[in-house]
């Protein structure tokens, strides 16, 4: 790469893959200064925090997490960027991959619910088709609207940025589709480029479909009313709900995984 200015911001939901996306496009660009969702949940409202970091480095990149539930400057922002790319995901998978991580943040109040939690989702891997997924989260007071109404707000989002947007989907990423990003970007990204090792530690599958094997037939009646909308607005087959039916579930990528980030042993 030379070492012409480039900016580059990438946004998405949290669990989305924001992070290897970001690395891996850092990884390609040369010399360059990293900010790494600066601000926190606020980073997407601080236009002027944008334009000291655009000022002050001509190669940079930004990753910042797209929160439903704070005030975004997204318009404003996205003018100080030669290039911006949301990545999306699947609402069914995402689902999955928000309940499981959440218990990252168990503390005394909730540590009588993560054990009943926990009893069922083993109870899930031993017999999958015996627990519904949403029986789970009901379980664990999983706030199914407001995740739904995550997903309604992010399309709306989507559909609001100007077409200089590049819109990738986590399913393509995963599967190294990324022509399309690398001819958006002029440079081909690092396929092979990791995460930093706090980051790597609490991956859970790297892949998609999770839900396909986690859901049951009463999941699928209770959730695709409430998915369809968002999955068509997304660019997912929202006819496509078909499961896959198998004996076992990965404890690994469940109970084993919960215990792991509540024990803090990542």
């Amino acid at each position: 790469m030379d070492c012409a200015e480039l900016k580059i911001l990438v946004v998405g939901l949290g669990k989305s893959g924001t992070s290897i996306l970001t690395y891996r496009i850092a990884d390609a660009m040369g010399e360059h200064k990293l900010f790494f969702e600066k601000k926190g949940r606020t980073g997407l409202a601080n236009t002027a925090m944008h334009k000291r970091m655009s000022l002050n480095h001509k190669r940079m990149i930004a990753k910042n997490l797209f929160y439903t539930d704070e005030i975004n400057n997204l318009s404003d922002i996205s003018r100080i960027y030669d290039k911006k790319i949301w990545i999306v995901r699947d609402p069914r998978d995402h689902l999955i991959s928000t309940f499981f991580y959440r218990w990252k943040h168990v503390n005394l109040t909730t540590r009588k619910c993560f054990v009943d939690v926990l009893n069922l989702v083993k109870r899930k891997e031993t017999l999958p088709s015996s627990v519904d997924f949403t029986s789970i989260l009901k379980e664990a007071n999983y706030d199914l609207d407001e995740f739904v109404n995550k997903y309604t707000s992010t399309a709306d989002t989507i559909e609001k940025l100007n077409n200089d947007w590049h819109l990738l989907s986590y399913e393509s990423f995963v599967d190294n589709k990324v022509l399309d990003l690398n001819k958006y970007l002029g440079f081909e990204i690092n396929i092979n480029a990791s995460v930093d090792q706090n980051f790597k530690r609490v991956e859970r599958t790297k892949s998609y479909g999770n839900w396909r094997t986690w859901f049951t037939e009463n999941d699928v009646n209770i959730l695709k009313p409430i998915f369809n909308d968002s999955l068509n607005r997304l660019n997912y087959d929202n006819t496509d709900w078909d499961l896959k039916l198998v004996d076992k579930l990965s404890s690994k990528e469940g109970s084993e995984y919960m215990e792991k980030l509540v024990l803090k042993e990542f």
